[in-house]
């Protein structure tokens, strides 16, 4: 199991001080290289939770950061949470980009040169439609990073993070403190079952944010 200490986050500022404290831990550092800093990484990867709030975002940002600046990787984050088509997220806010047209590439404010940001609308008509999207965006980058609707939510929601999963070569499942190893283990198991390649659980234990 992979583990990683932040700070809470509640804000936009907030979740820019929680990220940039996460990638002070050495923990955190390895955590990332063990996940996509691998000869067989994969370059697109899904990342969920069990229940909105355990810091799935707060790590997708992190690790795009860190990627990008400390091994010089291009990193996009992709953003499958806004519900409302334009609508801006906790993740557009913190990257600073304006939500015009989905698939639109836009630098991160304020980040590392090489990490980018774009967003997926609520629906984009079929799985294939959505896969060849993500396809044809990753080719101009190293890593793709998909921020995704927590599992307990996805079945009211268009972008369900099983479907954003099977565009994804691989899925990453974020645990909070608020919730027992047990639940995880049991949704890991089901997620595999269903024929998802997980990498692993990160239990982030002191917060976060989405």
């Amino acid at each position: 199991m992979n583990l990683i200490h932040s700070t809470p986050a509640t804000s936009t500022s907030e979740t820019r001080g929680a990220v940039q404290k996460m990638l002070q831990y050495m923990e955190m550092r390895r955590c990332i290289d063990r996940i996509f800093d691998r000869v067989d990484s994969p370059r697109i990867v899904a990342v969920t939770s069990l229940v909105p709030g355990e810091g799935k975002t707060t790590f997708c940002l992190a690790a795009a950061w860190s990627l990008a600046e400390r091994l010089g990787r291009k990193v996009l984050v992709v953003d499958t949470a806004n519900m409302v088509r334009s609508k801006s997220t906790i993740l557009s806010d913190v990257c600073g980009v304006e939500m015009d047209r989905p698939f639109e590439v836009q630098k991160v404010q304020g980040g590392p040169a090489s990490m980018s940001y774009t967003w997926i609308p609520p629906s984009m008509g079929s799985t294939r439609a959505l896969k060849s999207q993500i396809e044809r965006l990753s080719a101009d980058f190293d890593v793709v990073i998909m921020d995704t609707v927590a599992l307990s939510i996805s079945s009211r929601l268009e972008n369900d993070p099983l479907e954003m999963a099977s565009v994804a070569n691989a899925m990453v499942l974020v645990r909070g403190e608020t919730r027992i190893e047990l639940d995880a283990n049991i949704k890991l198991e089901e997620l595999q079952n269903a024929g998802v390649r997980v990498l692993g659980i990160v239990a982030n234990r002191f917060g976060g944010v989405a």
